[in-house]
């Protein structure tokens, strides 16, 4: 359960405002995830994504990272990394026990927490660190708009479509990339990795970026309140 409370974390936007505010979070973190396609291992990028998206359940994300963890290090354990219900299980199955320690947290919190990020930090050194929680972000945004997309039919609100309306392409790219990825071998050469951790980021950036500066901007003038 969450740190300090058995409520679930919220898994999707219902607002435009925390929307904004989170663009704005991950519009931030993007040099630190580019960097860490670089800096980390596939198998400690896959690790983070994979961590967090076993606490939020995107289906898109377990499609794309399930496969970009498979052709990783991680190999045949990224479905069972996804899935794992509990931080014991999701240790089972990486051996970033750190990383994975604090993309739990990451994604149980919905928002970085300082002393996690000291722990990692003295594990890591602090610019791979960065890249892990540039990532976690990264992939809550994704898993946040994967599940905003797919609730809206069933909980329609103006919010809600409209999103869906600007990030449909972005999601079927993410679709028609994911089912590209399963005729790629089982633990492939590490450059294979990277590239896709440095090209992922710059496609969803398109998106992402003008959402950011809207919401730097709003938080700047006051409209929005950071949580």
């Amino acid at each position: 359960p969450p740190p300090g409370g058995a409520c679930p974390p919220p898994r999707q936007w219902d607002s435009a405002s925390q929307c904004l505010l989170d663009h704005h979070h991950t519009t931030l973190s993007l040099p630190s995830i580019l960097k860490g396609a670089i800096l980390l291992s596939p198998s400690e990028v896959e690790t983070t994504h994979l961590t967090v998206n076993s606490v939020l359940s995107c289906p898109f994300c377990t499609s794309l990272h399930g496969e970009l963890g498979r052709i990783s290090d991680l190999g045949d354990r990224s479905y069972a990394l996804n899935a794992a219900p509990s931080l014991e299980s999701s240790l089972e199955s990486t051996p970033h026990a750190q990383v994975a320690r604090y993309a739990r947290s990451f994604a149980s919190r919905g928002r970085d927490d300082a002393s996690d990020f000291e722990l990692l930090s003295g594990s890591l050194g602090s610019s791979r660190a960065s890249s892990v929680r540039g990532l976690s972000w990264f992939l809550r945004w994704g898993a946040f708009g994967g599940n905003t997309i797919l609730s809206t039919p069933s909980s329609p609100s103006l919010f809600k479509v409209l999103f869906s309306v600007y990030y449909l392409p972005l999601y079927a790219i993410i679709k028609a990339f994911s089912a590209v990825l399963t005729f790629f071998p089982t633990e492939s050469p590490k450059i294979v990795s990277q590239a896709i951790g440095l090209m992922l980021p710059v496609i969803a950036g398109v998106w992402i970026a003008p959402l950011g500066i809207l919401g730097g901007l709003a938080k700047a003038l006051g409209l929005l309140k950071a949580k």
